[in-house]
């Protein structure tokens, strides 16, 4: 998460001009695995690596881990540059 973040976030700076990249990370759990009823990754890997991540890469706006089901609606695509999703179905 982390490595791929930071590709991520250098490539929509350096590649695409944005200065300040919004990025949204999708939780791999249904519901970003509602506070660990539904699975743990978001608290025990996910949320840590965001955590990482925005130290990593400071210019970037890093939000999540948020239920992918939120992501891809028209409103809320205006609020980020790119999802940073966990696979590849996900992303679809």
């Amino acid at each position: 998460i982390v490595e791929q973040g930071q590709i991520l976030a250098q490539s929509l700076i350096a590649d695409f001009g944005i200065k300040r990249p919004r990025i949204a990370v999708a939780a791999l759990n249904p519901h970003a695995g509602e506070e660990g009823h539904l699975g743990r990754e978001e608290i025990e890997v996910i949320a840590p690596a965001i955590k990482t991540l925005r130290t990593r890469v400071p210019e970037a706006e890093i939000r999540g881990p948020a239920p992918a089901d939120t992501l891809f609606h028209a409103a809320a695509r205006e609020s980020y540059d790119a999802v940073l999703c966990m696979y590849h179905d996900q992303a679809l």
